[in-house]
């Protein structure tokens, strides 16, 4: 095969980016916007050994999955991939790509199916147009031609709301009028670079990058976007080093006050240079999943290493969660500790500034001052068991023998019987010199079930026991009770304790990995595998397991080892390269989601669990 050669081939198969496949004379050819089992004309590009890499040129049999494109300059802007497939064959393809990605590394966690975007076209909240300069000479706002800088000029995306439309027609007008220069990568010179809005609610933050530091005209331009819209905002970004980055660190607000954004009962100021999902719709369905995972509840306690402003944590955190946000950028921290305290979680969230790989061991410090030191099983017959369950009994009574002497206030008491098992934390151990002192000292309904108390009360009456003599008989025959278990000789050697006890639901900490496209660094996995292998005293199925219902609020105990890592990647590649890192842990399902329809990048959301150390 040769360059500029036209050839027909059969589409067998579809790359991870979207592209097609297919199998000639000993040849691998891949095919953009091809889709799968078509047969196309192509023309060859290129010939690297036995790949070939084509242009389409006709489609000779099309698939049944290809529909017309909604978008005028699709296949020549760089943007969409698979426009021209329909999007039930869209999520497949995502499905199979993180399938066959992950698989390259030796997981093999089955692939959930694709969750869709509630919107197909109009869902994104952001778009950062390159400036240029058209065939007449006049400025142009578009995207970049894919493996090039030349600027494809555009007029409205079918993928963002009517209001890019807008704003490209105000903002090329504007830079027409006042003959505002824009930027050439080749010379390094031109003012405008990139124009970057974010539509978030009602309103608009719009952001002008600029090859120097201040905009021409700037009140004209104000004039002109406050007759478009109705609320918005104007940032200028200075960017005057010559390289392929969007936005510069230097940055003033010109006009008006940032949008607020809602979502999932928290609000957040989110600026420019702050990262947030482009989908909406998808980005609360994958909050209100993380969320599920990772049981946000009252006391459960969450880490965020790769946090950000924390948008994730406070969703977690206004569902009752305790949150560590992990962020390196200082700017990001500060922004997160504005964002819980205006939103009333500056108690339940911590913000940390620093390197996840150093930081995660000492967070996971600060977890075990609180954390219980022991745990210790016991076993009941049904009708105690029930009656710790349902919240009848809140003490526990036993001899003060080897076994109870080590019993501290804040040790955890797991409980065996029939139904399954109960958690509870030691909240106090008083001890007494036998059952009967006991029983005298304490409320007789909170060391006997409720229906002992009520069958031997109606005993105690049946023998004409008058009711002034009634507690006194209790206690008397409690005692009694007491010594089919522990004879009178073995009270007296030991002495006895009543352990108070409160239901809990212990569980280990919960930890997000959101990291951007190239991964988790070296660093994090290995101080996530160094916890992993870290002891912890109980077993998690053990942990995890809590069979018996209950209408009580039975408050989370959190113990100091990580038991779930909740990882959200936008590349697969590297996903699967971090999950194989992760030898500490299992995953036990992979979700993708269609944060960026019409194209191949897919979100994917993994649930990941300790491996138990036997």
């Amino acid at each position: 095969m040769q360059k500029n050669q036209q050839i027909i081939v059969q589409i067998d198969g579809v790359g991870v980016g979207g592209e097609g496949i297919a199998h000639t004379d000993g040849y691998t050819v891949f095919v953009p916007f091809a889709l799968l089992g078509e047969q196309v004309e192509v023309l060859i590009l290129r010939v690297r050994h036995q790949l070939v890499y084509a242009k389409l040129l006709r489609v000779l049999a099309p698939s049944d999955a290809r529909v017309q494109p909604p978008c005028p300059v699709f296949g020549k802007c760089g943007g969409c991939d698979l426009m021209m497939a329909s999007y039930a064959y869209q999520l497949e393809l995502k499905r199979r790509g993180v399938e066959q990605t992950l698989g390259k590394n030796g997981n093999t966690c089955p692939v959930g199916d694709c969750v869709p975007s509630p919107r197909e076209l109009g869902y994104r909240n952001k778009i950062s147009l390159p400036f240029g300069v058209g065939k007449d000479g006049e400025a142009v706002l578009g995207f970049f031609r894919s493996n090039s800088h030349d600027v494809v000029a555009i007029s409205a995306c079918p993928l963002h709301g009517e209001w890019v439309d807008t704003l490209i027609e105000v903002t090329l007008s504007f830079v027409r009028t006042h003959r505002i220069s824009v930027y050439n990568s080749e010379t390094g010179r031109g003012l405008l670079r990139h124009l970057v809005a974010r539509k978030i609610g009602d309103g608009l933050d719009v952001a002008l990058v600029l090859n120097g530091t201040a905009l021409p005209h700037q009140k004209e331009y104000i004039q002109a976007l406050s007759r478009a819209f109705e609320h918005f905002c104007l940032y200028i970004n200075v960017n005057r080093i010559h390289n392929n980055v969007i936005m510069g660190g230097e940055q003033r607000l010109a006009y008006g006050a940032p949008s607020v954004l809602q979502t999932e009962g928290i609000t957040a100021t989110v600026n420019p240079l702050s990262f947030l999902q482009v989908n909406d719709g998808v980005r609360d369905r994958i909050y209100r999943d993380v969320a599920t995972v990772v049981g946000a509840e009252r006391g459960a306690m969450v880490i965020d290493a790769f946090a950000g402003i924390g948008i994730i944590g406070a969703t977690l955190a206004r569902k009752g969660a305790i949150v560590h946000n992990i962020e390196i950028v200082p700017e990001a921290v500060a922004d997160a500790d504005r964002l819980a305290k205006e939103n009333g979680l500056a108690t339940q969230i911590t913000n940390h500034c620093g390197d996840s790989g150093v930081l995660l061991h000492q967070v996971l410090d600060e977890v075990r001052k609180g954390a219980p030191k022991a745990w210790h099983s016991l076993h009941l017959q049904k009708e105690p068991f029930r009656a710790i369950a349902c919240g009848e009994k809140t003490y526990e009574l036993r001899l003060w023998d080897e076994k109870r002497s080590c019993y501290k206030v804040g040790d955890l008491l797991r409980f065996e019987g029939e139904e399954g098992v109960l958690w509870c934390r030691i909240t106090s151990l008083c001890r007494f010199d036998s059952f009967k002192q006991l029983f005298h000292s304490l409320p007789i309904s909170a060391t006997c079930s409720t229906s002992w108390c009520e069958a031997t009360r109606e005993e105690i009456q049946n023998m004409g026991i008058c009711a002034e003599e009634m507690d006194e008989a209790l206690c008397r025959l409690a005692a009694e009770s007491m010594s089919a278990y522990y004879t009178p000789a073995q009270q007296e050697k030991y002495g006895v304790v009543a352990i108070g006890i409160e239901r809990v639901q212990p569980r280990g900490v919960s930890i997000i990995l959101d990291p951007p496209r190239k991964g988790v660094p070296q660093g994090v996995v290995d101080a996530l595998n160094e916890l992993a292998e870290a002891p912890c005293f109980c077993d998690l199925e053990g942990i995890s397991y809590l069979s018996v219902p209950s209408s009580q609020n039975i408050p989370v105990v959190t113990l100091p080892y990580v038991q779930h890592l909740v990882y959200i990647s936008c590349n697969p590649a590297t996903l699967s390269r971090d999950l194989a890192l992760l030898t500490g842990y299992k995953a036990l399902r992979i979700t993708p989601y269609d944060m960026f329809p019409q194209t191949a990048h897919v979100e994917s959301v993994v649930c990941l669990k300790r491996q138990i150390q036997q």
